[in-house]
């Protein structure tokens, strides 16, 4: 990379991380009109299609980053949450893994293909690679979260609630943490403690839940760097109708 592409990349990416995308594209574009074959403008015009959404430009972008530098963990990351996010589960797996032989400690890797797992319902696998993102980045809230929810739906609801208070001690007003735990809580018949963090997200959040009509995990999806992912609608409305609810209390 020449001294001049340097300064071309940072300055887009600086735009990029600005939420200035037209700018930021622009000068990929214009990086990629004098060298077609530059991989670094490839890969972050690509994950720039990720942000917004163009998921086929995204996967075509990056993955002729991929065939230029076949050994960058961080393009086969992104290559793979693309391929995610358009559902396409298997190929998302295949290069999440690949990016974790060239480098097994990295973090969007481990969490992003713990997501994967979980999408499946493989909930044993995605609590792994999970506990790998928590081994390297204990406070990573969302890989907390969605360990703890794993090991409940593996019915391991102690193990989950020891995950959702060591999320909390790191970020104790996250209501999706609390929200969480209730749920977990409330599953195994304690009663009395669910409602009192499902009071905790709705103080933290008065329109949390949205009216949902039963108690639904809220979990940390798809993850890339710097940037968290969309979450899956939850349920801390409940708490009201547990509170209704006094032969429920134990």
């Amino acid at each position: 990379m020449t001294a001049s592409s340097a300064a071309s990349i940072r300055e887009a990416v600086d735009h990029q991380q600005a939420g200035r995308f037209d700018e930021a594209e622009a000068i990929y574009r214009e990086i990629l009109r004098d060298a077609p074959g530059h991989a670094d403008a490839l890969h972050l015009l690509g994950v720039l299609n990720l942000e917004r959404g163009r998921l086929d430009d995204a996967v075509r972008m990056i993955a002729d980053a991929v065939e230029r530098k076949p050994d960058n963990p961080f393009y086969r990351t992104n290559l793979a949450t693309a391929h995610l996010e358009r559902g396409e589960v298997d190929q998302a797996v295949s290069h999440f893994q690949k990016a974790l032989e060239i480098k097994p400690d990295h973090v969007d890797a481990h969490y992003n293909l713990g997501n994967a797992y979980r999408g499946t319902g493989d909930f044993e696998s995605a609590a792994e690679h999970y506990r790998r993102t928590v081994e390297v980045l204990p406070q990573h809230i969302p890989a907390q979260n969605n360990l703890a929810i794993c090991l409940a739906e593996l019915g391991r609801g102690a193990d989950a609630i020891d995950r959702f208070e060591a999320a909390l001690r790191h970020e104790p007003l996250n209501e999706d943490t609390h929200n969480n735990m209730a749920i977990t809580l409330q599953r195994m018949g304690r009663i009395e403690a669910a409602i009192e963090h499902y009071r905790r997200a709705v103080e933290l959040r008065p329109d949390y839940g949205g009216g949902s009509q039963s108690p639904r995990y809220r979990a940390g999806t798809n993850r890339r760097s710097g940037r968290s992912g969309a979450t899956i609608r939850a349920g801390a409305a409940s708490f009201a109708r547990l509170c209704r609810c006094p032969c429920q209390h134990r």
